[in-house]
Formats: structure tokens, C-alpha cells, sequence
């Protein structure tokens, strides 16, 4: 599968999981973050287009962070064995108040169909059984730390 192309909804979930399991508590606290999300007018803005363009009904996107581990035809680099990914989820319209940490705020849900009867997935870390997605992506360009110390980016390592 070529990089940033879609990936299966239960993928994505093993994904998030192995991350849970082998980075939180271990490496992080487990309570650290699990998922960050962006508006769709703060993403078109970051991509230089016109803030108010139509998306469809996509709020945003949430971006889970997730870790490989081997699987059957992943990671397709055995050299992505155990590093962090990042999962990308479009969320919808429908909306819940979530309290963090004392701060109640609006989340939108990801835009998730769970099939017949299943709703949308609420804003938290992906559990339980559901059918395949065509929106969650993965794979992106992995940026490993350069030889020479020089990369492009935030980081000069």
C-alpha cells in the first residue's frame, strides 16, 4: 500500500493500542496525550488556501498517535519496527462536551461509520469492533534522525 493511502479501521485501532501499550506508562505517563486535533480552517490556512472553503461537513482532522509492530504485511519497513506513527481521522459535525481537567469543552466526534445502528466513534483513543473506513490514513513520511544531524524541519538533530 502506497504511503498516506487508507488504511483498515481495526489497522488503525492495533495501531493506537500498540501504542498504548508500548509507549504509555512505559515511556510516557499514561495519561500523556493520545490524539491531537485540528479545525479545518486552521488546516486549510496551514496548506495557503481560503480558511472558508467547504469541506463537506469535516470539522477537522484528529491525529492519533499510534506505534508499529509486525503484523502481516507491517510494518512494511522492518526498520518502522516499534516507532511511532500517526493515524489521521476526519471528524464530522456531531459534537460531545468532554472535561479536561476541570475545562469543559466541545469535541467533535471522528467521522467513523460504525454500520447499521453503530453511530459515530466519540473522541477517544479507538476500541472495539467496527467495519473498514475509506477515510483513515497512515504512513506518512517518516523523518528518522539524519546521519549528519541536518534535517529539514523543526529539528536539527
Amino acid at each position: 500500500m502506497p504511503a498516506g493511502e487508507k488504511i483498515d479501521l481495526n489497522y488503525a485501532r492495533q495501531l493506537a493500542q500498540n501504542y498504548a501499550d508500548t509507549k504509555l506508562g512505559t515511556l510516557l505517563p499514561s495519561n500523556d496525550t493520545k490524539s491531537v486535533w485540528f479545525s479545518s480552517p486552521i488546516i486549510l490556512k496551514a496548506l495557503g488556501l481560503d480558511p472558508n472553503i467547504s469541506t463537506g461537513g469535516v470539522t477537522g482532522i484528529r491525529i492519533y498517535f499510534g506505534a508499529y509492530k509486525q503484523e502481516i504485511g507491517y510494518p512494511r519497513n522492518a526498520a518502522d519496527q516499534d516507532k511511532l506513527t500517526l493515524i489521521m481521522v476526519p471528524t464530522g459535525v456531531n459534537e460531545i462536551i468532554i472535561d479536561r481537567g476541570g475545562i469543559k469543552e466541545g469535541a467533535f466526534l471522528d467521522n467513523i461509520d460504525e454500520g447499521p445502528g453503530g453511530g459515530k466513534i466519540q473522541p477517544s483513543y479507538p476500541v472495539g469492533p467496527a467495519k473498514d473506513s475509506n477515510s483513515i490514513t497512515n504512513e506518512g513520511q517518516m523523518m528518522p534522525p539524519p546521519a549528519g544531524g541536518i534535517a529539514p524541519g523543526l529539528l536539527n538533530w
